[in-house]
C-alpha cells in the first residue's frame, strides 16, 4: 500500500482518538472541584522539545505546518533544528531522551532556547487544533495504570482513583497501532520527530 495511502488512513482514524481524548477531558472538567489552568500559562510548552510523541500525532502536527506560509514554516522548523543542535551538544540524541524523558527534560530546561517546543510562538500554540494528545489532556487527572498523573498547578488535593482518572494509557494504546501503521511503533522527542518526519514528507514516504 503507497505511503500516502496508509498516512491517510491512519490521519482519519486518529481523528478519531482525539475525539475521544476531548470528551474524556470535557467529562473530567465537569467533576467536582476541577482545577483549570491558569489563564496564559503555557510552562509545560517549555519541554516540548523533549517531550515524546508518536508518528501519526507528528503528522497531525505537520498537517497544520504545511498550511502555514512558508517563512512560518521555516521558522517553526529552525527553532526545532536549534533544540536538536543543542540537545546532541548536550549528549541528548533522541535514543538518550527517550531512555528517560523526564531527566532529559529536566536537563533540557536550564535552557528554554533548548527545552521549548518548536510550535510555541510567542506564548501560544500555533498548531493548537492539531496539539498531541499529551497536550490535550494534561491539566486533568491522568491515570498511568497504577497511580494518578497531573500538572502541579491543577492536581486537585487529593488524588482520584485511578479508575476515575482519564486513561492515558489506552489512548495511547490506540496511537501506539496507528503509528505503526506508519513504520515507527515507539514514541520520540517531539523536536526531533519533526524534523524527521518533515523530511520523510518532502521525500513522500510513510
Amino acid at each position: 500500500m503507497p505511503g500516502s495511502v496508509r498516512r491517510e488512513i491512519a490521519m482519519s482514524r486518529y481523528l478519531t482518538v482525539i475525539a475521544d481524548a476531548d470528551a474524556m477531558v470535557a467529562v473530567a472538567r465537569k467533576r467536582p472541584g476541577h482545577v483549570g489552568c491558569p489563564p496564559t500559562c503555557h510552562d509545560c510548552c517549555h519541554s516540548g522539545a523533549v517531550l515524546p510523541v508518536g508518528a501519526v500525532e507528528m503528522e497531525h502536527m505537520l498537517n497544520a505546518l504545511e498550511a502555514f506560509p512558508p517563512a512560518l514554516q521555516a521558522f517553526i522548523l529552525g527553532k526545532a533544528q536549534a533544540s536538536v543542535a543543542r540537545l546532541r551538544a548536550a549528549g541528548l540524541d533522541a535514543d538518550a531522551i527517550m531512555q528517560d524523558p523526564t531527566a532529559a527534560a529536566d536537563a533540557a530546561l536550564d535552557d528554554r532556547r533548548v527545552s521549548a517546543c518548536a510550535f510555541l510562538i510567542g506564548g501560544v500554540c500555533s498548531v493548537y487544533e492539531h496539539r498531541p494528545i499529551i497536550c490535550r489532556t494534561w491539566g486533568v487527572p491522568l491515570s498511568t495504570g497504577d497511580s494518578v498523573s497531573c500538572c502541579p498547578k491543577t492536581r486537585l488535593a487529593v488524588d482520584p482513583d485511578p479508575a476515575s482518572a482519564l486513561p492515558y494509557p489506552e489512548l495511547w494504546r490506540r496511537v501506539r497501532v496507528l503509528s505503526a501503521s506508519l513504520d515507527q511503533e515507539n514514541k520520540e522527542p517531539m523536536a526531533y520527530a519533526a524534523l524527521r518526519r518533515w523530511e520523510l514528507r518532502r521525500a513522500g514516504e510513510p
